[in-house]
């Protein structure tokens, strides 16, 4: 019983921590890909919008976000200047986003988020023109493109550990009873 046992929990631990690498793995493939697809869109944002500078200066920019309608991921997508005051704004669930106290202050960047019980992902991109911060574009975002992979994930990884301790258990049973068996 003991051997049983003992290699019950090994196998155990060995899939619990195998099943831990392999959520915080996609967790982080899922956050960078909506990362750079982000950084990707605002790029294209900044690139092809004429006199986005001016846009800035006017808070006039309500064509910019054109280019998002097809990103149904994509909850809120605001335009600062560096006063900032929203410029533009993209809100296609309805959700306004507080402002941001100082644009100076703010960290370019991406992080995760719970806003009301469900998981976004943050990103904060500047602005820059001819190498001077002009403003900030933000963004939040949702997972629901990655559920159906995270909950195939999720099942395949419980069909494996039921698995691999049934035949674990099955194995310290053939096994104990050839050690414990007669000589």
């Amino acid at each position: 019983v003991r051997l049983t046992i003992l290699m019950l929990g090994i196998a155990s631990i060995a899939l619990f921590l195998y099943s831990s690498f392999a959520v915080f793995s996609q967790s982080m493939l899922a956050k960078e890909m909506v990362e750079d697809k982000l950084v990707v869109l605002s790029e294209i944002i900044i690139n092809s919008t004429p006199s986005l500078l001016l846009k800035l200066q006017e808070k006039s920019g309500k064509d910019i976000f054109k280019p998002l309608q097809a990103e149904t991921d994509i909850e809120i997508a605001v335009l600062y200047n560096m006063k900032g005051e929203p410029c533009a704004g993209y809100f296609p669930s309805g959700q306004e986003v507080p402002l941001p106290a100082s644009v100076e202050k703010i960290i370019a960047g991406g992080q995760y988020v719970w806003v009301n019980g469900a998981l976004k992902f943050r990103l904060y991109y500047p602005i820059i023109i001819q190498d001077k911060k002009e403003g900030l574009l933000f963004y939040q975002s949702n997972f629901n493109k990655f559920l159906p992979q995270f909950y195939h994930a999720g099942a395949a990884l419980l069909f494996a550990l039921v698995t691999i301790l049934a035949i674990t258990l099955f194995m310290a049973s053939k096994l104990q009873k050839v050690i414990t068996g007669p000589v």
